[in-house]
C-alpha cells in the first residue's frame, strides 16, 4: 500500500488488535461482552461465540469492570499461581489492565488487556518483583471504590457526618473514625478519600488485625534485599510507600501492638520511615485515616495503647452511629441490599419491618446485609416474612435477643448517648459543648478544657464519647 493512505476503519483497527500478543476483551456499560480478540480466546481456551453477548460477571464473579465503569479510572490486577492471594487460570500468571472507554466525556464501556507472565520460576515471586520494581503501576490497584453518594443518609447523624467529610476533605490532618464493628467505617474512609484532592491517588487499606505480627513491619514499611531469612532478592516495597501521595487507611488500629504503634508515631512525627534493613529514609507523603471499634481511652489507661499516638490520630474524629440509632435508614438499607446486592425484587413484610426497627443489630450494617441475603435464599414468595428470618433472630427465647447490657464494653461506648442522662449529666454535657465552642476542638484546646474542669484529658474524651459529642 506504498504511496496510499491507510483508512483506519474499525476492521483495520481490529485487525491490528488481533495481531498483538495481548488478549483483549471489551464490555458495554452493563458488563455485556461486545468483543474479544483471538489472543484472549487462545489464553482462556474459549471461542468468540461462547463469550460475546454474555454478561462478563456471569463468566467471572470476581471482576474490576463494575468499579472501572463507575469511576472511569483504570485498574491493574495480577493473576498468579499463589491461591492464597490472587485468582488463577489453569496455572497461568496474567498481568491485566482494566481501562475505561470514554466518548465525549462519558464512559461507554470498558476493556481489559491480558498478558501472560512467562519465563519465571515462580509466578508469586514475579509478582513481588513487579510490586517492588513497578510500585507506581501497582498504585492503580489500590483505589477507593466508594464515594459520598454511596452512603445512604436519611438519618440526621449520617447527613451530619457526610457534611463534615465534605468540610475536611481538603485537609491533610489525620482522621479517626470511631464506631462499632460493621458500621461501615471503611465506606466512610473511602468517601473521604474520593471527595478530596487525593481522589486520583492510591487508597491503601491496611486491616490491622489480619497483619501477622512477624510480618507486619515488613508489610507496612517494606524491606531491603537480605533484610531477613527468606527475603526476596531486590527487596519489597511496603504499603506506606505504595500510598505515596494518597491515603493510608489503618482499619482497627487498636489491634496494633505497642512496638508498631511507636513506629507509626515516628512516621507521623518525622514525616519519614525506613524499610526493614534499610538505611535510606523514605519520605512519608500520605494522609492517615484510622478506624477503631475499641475504647482507646480505656486502652491508654491499661497501657495497651499509646496516648501520644492517640493525640496524633484524633486531630479530627468522626463518630459513626450504630445501625440501631439510624431509624428509617434500617429499612432503606434493607431495600438497597435486596435490590443491588441480591438482584431481587422481593419486599419486606410489615412484621419484618417492625422487627428490623426494634432489633438491636449488634453486627450493624454487616449483619443486616447478611440477614437479607439469608432471607432471600430461603424465601418461598415475593414477600420476606418472619419465617424467613435466620433461626437465631427468629428464636422466641428472650435470651437470643441482644440487649444493650450484653454488648461488650468496647462497643457500648458509641451506644451510650442512647441512654437517658440525669440532669447533672445533661448539665455537664452542655458545659463541655459550650467550652468546645469557646476554646475550639484542637488537642491543645481540649487540654485547657480538661484543666478548667479539673479532670484529666482522657476523662474528658471519655465524657465526650459517653455524651455523643463529636471530637
Amino acid at each position: 500500500m506504498a504511496g496510499e493512505e491507510m483508512e483506519l476503519n474499525f476492521e483495520t483497527l481490529w485487525a491490528l488488535i488481533n495481531s498483538t500478543g495481548d488478549g483483549l476483551l471489551i464490555v458495554d456499560t452493563n458488563c455485556r461482552v461486545v468483543a474479544v480478540n483471538s489472543t484472549y480466546c487462545k489464553i482462556f481456551h474459549e471461542t468468540e461465540e461462547n463469550i460475546v453477548g454474555k454478561n462478563y460477571l456471569a463468566l467471572n464473579k470476581i471482576s474490576f469492570f463494575p468499579t472501572v465503569l463507575k469511576t472511569g479510572k483504570p485498574m491493574v490486577d495480577i493473576l498468579y499461581r499463589n491461591l492464597k492471594t490472587f485468582h488463577t487460570y489453569k496455572g497461568k500468571g496474567l498481568y491485566i489492565l482494566i481501562f475505561p472507554i470514554i466518548s465525549d466525556g462519558t464512559v461507554i464501556g470498558a476493556g481489559a488487556s491480558y498478558r501472560e507472565i512467562t519465563h519465571v520460576m515462580d509466578a508469586a515471586q514475579q509478582y513481588e518483583r513487579l510490586a517492588n520494581r513497578y510500585g507506581n503501576s501497582l498504585r492503580i490497584y489500590h483505589q477507593a471504590h466508594y464515594t459520598l453518594d454511596d452512603i445512604i443518609d436519611s438519618c440526621p447523624e449520617i447527613l451530619s457526618t457526610k457534611r463534615r467529610i465534605e468540610r475536611i476533605a481538603t485537609s491533610q490532618s489525620p482522621v479517626l473514625l470511631r464506631g462499632e464493628s460493621g458500621t461501615g467505617k471503611e465506606l466512610f474512609a473511602s468517601a473521604l478519600h474520593t471527595c478530596g484532592p487525593l481522589s486520583s491517588e492510591p487508597f491503601v487499606v491496611v486491616n490491622c488485625p489480619s497483619l501477622p505480627e512477624s510480618l507486619a513491619e515488613s508489610e507496612l514499611f517494606g524491606y531491603e534485599s537480605g533484610a531477613f531469612s527468606g527475603a526476596l532478592k531486590g527487596g519489597k516495597i511496603g504499603l506506606l510507600e505504595i500510598a505515596d501521595g494518597g491515603t493510608v487507611f489503618l482499619d482497627e488500629i487498636g489491634d496494633l501492638n505497642l512496638e508498631l504503634q511507636a513506629k507509626i508515631l515516628r512516621v507521623l512525627e518525622n514525616g519519614e520511615f525506613f524499610r526493614v534493613g534499610g538505611v535510606r529514609p523514605i519520605k512519608a507523603n500520605f494522609r492517615l485515616v484510622s478506624a477503631t471499634n475499641r475504647n482507646l481511652e480505656e486502652m491508654i489507661a491499661q497501657g495497651t495503647f499509646r496516648e501520644d499516638l492517640y493525640f496524633r490520630l484524633s486531630v479530627i474524629t468522626l463518630n459513626i452511629p450504630p445501625l440501631r440509632d439510624r431509624g428509617e435508614d434500617i429499612l432503606t438499607l434493607a431495600d438497597h441490599f435486596i435490590k443491588t446486592v441480591n438482584k431481587s425484587d422481593k419486599r419486606l413484610s410489615k412484621e419484618v419491618k417492625t422487627f428490623f426497627l426494634n432489633y438491636y443489630w449488634p453486627g450493624n450494617v454487616r449483619q443486616l446485609k447478611n440477614t437479607i441475603t439469608t432471607m432471600i435464599n430461603f424465601a418461598d414468595s415475593d414477600s420476606l416474612t418472619m419465617e424467613d428470618l435466620p433461626r437465631h433472630l427468629a428464636s422466641p427465647n428472650p435470651e437470643a435477643q441482644p440487649k444493650p447490657g450484653s454488648i461488650p464494653s468496647d462497643m457500648r461506648k458509641t451506644a451510650a448517648p442512647r441512654e437517658t442522662l440525669h440532669p447533672r449529666q445533661l448539665k455537664e454535657k452542655q458545659k463541655i459543648i459550650e467550652l468546645l465552642d469557646e476554646y475550639g476542638y484542637s488537642v491543645h484546646a481540649k487540654k485547657l478544657i480538661a484543666e478548667k474542669m479539673q479532670i484529666s484529658l482522657a476523662t474528658l474524651y471519655n465524657k465526650m464519647n459517653r455524651y455523643g459529642i463529636d471530637k
